[in-house]
């Protein structure tokens, strides 16, 4: 994952994490990435990939403010030493502002998948998605969905799940339908508190961001939504949740049994463990001087790779979930329980998800395993 453009963004959201938590930049530093860095960094991270398919993830910030020509040079530097018979695959997470005609063809040429962050419908959108004038931001991203849509571009979206929208994944999912949105993320807001701003449960984590019983919720009016539409509305967790009942690995990293395994850069070519790590501490070296293998194996890496697993409570070692989860997110183990190790902040709601949506998880697996399609899986279920 690279930082083109370091955290600069178009946008002023009022849970985003470099406004809440992150001081390790000046903030009159210019964040765009070098093309210097940008050649080294893509040379690099080829090398260290196994192929034959090699993915870039470009995210801030806003990526695009880095302007399109310096991913035009992304594409060509990726091209010069990709290895022969190997592919290459863009993934642009963006709010959308800075897409236009140009942008789209672009995108489209190089098949690139994009990553549009929506979190609901203008009202819900707009209590913390807006720009630096305090103006929302849902009809032009609204209006860069619909030219996704015609230019057949492959996109997701990416919702932020926090106070304002926690209760209201119904009218969420109902929304994106009406919007013929098929690919959906959703992620819970778990901020750790600043200490000099108004915090929640016991000074834990920002007013803004949710409780795990919350977020159980509100994945369970979710679950109930999407059922219906099984097989033609795709949800990231739910795909993981279902794999993980396959005994397949996770794809979504917090999920995952260790961390440490996708090292992030940032405009000015400095790694990171994570990018819920960007912090000074977590700092691996710069791509200018460390190969990424050395990155990866490093004993600060290896460190946080195995904590995740070494680092399990009492509680999540007997539980009955554990091989969905994992133990969630590292960042998110901030609960004392009493134990020698804290508990995921969001434990609860994962817990209370997992118990309801069991039931049909074991049905649509044991239905996908004797060959059943999608609406046939429908079907049964509703027929029950």
């Amino acid at each position: 994952m690279a930082f083109a453009n370091g955290p600069d963004c178009n946008l002023n959201c009022d849970y985003c994490y470099y406004n809440n938590h992150n001081n390790i930049y000046n903030k009159d530093d210019n964040f765009k990435m070098d093309l210097e860095t940008l050649e080294i960094f893509i040379k690099k991270y080829i090398e260290s990939q196994p192929g034959p398919m090699v993915e870039f993830i470009w995210q801030g910030g806003e990526s695009t403010l880095r302007g399109l020509d310096f991913f035009k040079r992304a594409v060509e530097i990726q091209y010069k030493y990709l290895p022969k018979n190997w592919q290459v695959k863009n993934v642009i997470q963006t709010n959308g502002l800075s897409l236009n005609r140009e942008w789209f063809e672009f995108i489209l040429k190089n098949d690139i998948l994009i990553g549009l962050s929506l979190d609901g419908d203008e009202e819900i959108h707009d209590s913390h998605r807006r720009d630096f004038k305090g103006a929302g931001s849902y009809k032009k991203v609204a209006a860069v969905l619909k030219k996704l849509q015609e230019y057949k571009i492959p996109h997701n979206i990416l919702t932020v799940v926090n106070k304002t929208n926690v209760k209201k994944a119904k009218k969420i999912y109902l929304h994106f339908k009406k919007l013929n949105i098929k690919y959906m993320q959703f992620i819970p807001l778990v901020n750790i508190a600043d200490k000099n701003k108004k915090c929640v449960n016991k000074n834990l984590v920002s007013s803004l961001s949710i409780t795990g019983a919350e977020y159980g919720e509100f994945l369970i009016t979710l679950f109930d939504q999407w059922i219906k539409d099984f097989g033609d509305i795709y949800i990231q967790i739910f795909a993981e949740i279902l794999n993980a009942y396959f005994s397949a690995p996770a794809n979504l990293c917090i999920f995952s049994k260790i961390c440490g395994q996708s090292p992030v850069i940032d405009h000015l070519g400095d790694l990171y463990s994570c990018d819920h790590f960007v912090e000074k501490k977590y700092r691996l070296g710069n791509i200018k001087y460390v190969s990424l293998q050395s990155v990866v194996n490093s004993d600060l890496q290896r460190k946080l790779a195995f904590a995740k697993k070494i680092g399990l409570t009492e509680k999540c070692k007997n539980c009955r979930f554990l091989f969905i989860c994992n133990g969630g997110c590292p960042k998110n183990r901030i609960l004392d329980i009493g134990e020698d190790h804290k508990q995921n902040f969001l434990c609860e709601g994962y817990y209370n998800f997992f118990s309801y949506s069991e039931d049909l998880m074991l049905k649509i697996k044991e239905l996908i395993q004797i060959g059943l399609r999608y609406e046939e899986i429908r079907d049964k279920i509703f027929s029950q």
